[in-house]
């Protein structure tokens, strides 16, 4: 409930309780004057002292002075009447008056409640209406945004891995390996630096990875790029037959032999980069249907330094 709304119930419960209390004091008045009317009258009417015994002999007559104080009650009586009615006229009329002071304030009460609701429904409206235009700017911005991104990805250059294969695992010889890398994207990668490694660890160590970077020029849209791995030690049975299990888990748990690689260029303003790194394992029977799979060894992806921006 708003402060208008109150005010026009405090406005109308006051007049109420005027409008009765005038009526009640008017009634009350009106009874008293009626009161004091009928108890003059009837004092005035009571019968007088016993008067001697008057001796009628031929013609009966009203005394005077009983007559004119008879016409004197009847006038007062009148009179009293008159102003009674006077009074109750006045009465009505006051009401009267009372009800149209109401109805025209009450009729200016609803004009400023109706200019009110106009104003906070104008603002309402408003106030919606900055809300839709902000949305509609944002979204005009998200929409560039997304069409400046698709293009830029469209365009620039992206240097991703194609396929990585075992070359070589022979006991006695150095295991090998080689990705092939591809610019999947529309423009030429500037200033390419790659670097590849091979090393047996148990599992990965921490930070980046750990490999020397070399310029190797640009590379044009559509070209391809390859990445040999050679194994510094000699492959050994025992090396061999130790190797983990290929599992849905990404920690070898034994010794294996990692191979990883990693591209660095330059497209659109920007350095993007390219990392891939694979593990040795043994194959199992779904492996094993494989190309790969068919020498009893398959590369299995790291759990990091496989990503791409």
């Amino acid at each position: 409930m708003d402060h208008v709304t109150r005010q026009f119930i405090n406005l109308t419960k006051k007049l109420r309780k005027e409008l009765r209390k005038a009526l009640s004091d008017l009634q009350g008045a009106l009874h008293e004057q009626t009161k004091a009317i009928s108890k003059y009258y009837e004092r005035d009417n009571q019968p007088q002292n016993a008067q001697p015994p008057i001796h009628i002999i031929s013609e009966l007559h009203t005394p005077e002075d009983v007559e004119r104080r008879r016409t004197t009650n009847d006038d007062r009586q009148y009179r009293l009447q008159r102003w009674n009615t006077v009074g109750t006229w006045l009465a009505f009329f006051a009401v009267a008056v009372y009800a149209v002071i109401t109805y025209f304030q009450l009729r200016d009460f609803d004009a400023s409640v109706g200019v009110s609701q106009t104003i906070a429904r104008q603002t309402r409206i408003q106030a919606a209406a900055s809300k839709e235009a902000a949305d509609a700017a944002k979204s005009a911005a998200e929409t560039a945004a997304r069409q400046e991104m698709i293009t830029e990805e469209n365009l620039r250059a992206t240097i991703e891995p194609i396929i990585c294969k075992l070359d070589t695992i022979t006991v006695g010889e150095h295991i090998s390996a080689h990705c092939n890398f591809k610019n999947v994207g529309n423009s030429k990668a500037y200033a390419v630096k790659e670097g590849a490694d091979t090393k047996r660890w148990i599992d990965l160590p921490g930070g980046p990875m750990p490999v020397k970077l070399a310029e190797s020029g640009d590379l044009a849209a559509n070209s391809p790029t390859d990445v040999y791995f050679f194994d510094a030690e000699f492959a050994t049975s025992k090396f061999l037959s130790g190797l983990p299990e290929l599992t849905v888990d990404d920690n070898p748990g034994n010794e294996t032999l990692f191979f990883f690689a990693r591209y660095e260029y330059f497209t659109f303003g920007q350095t993007r980069h390219t990392e891939v790194c694979w593990h040795l394992a043994k194959s199992n029977a779904a492996a094993s249907k494989l190309p790969e799979g068919k020498t009893g060894y398959v590369l299995r992806q790291c759990k990091k330094w496989h990503s791409s921006n």
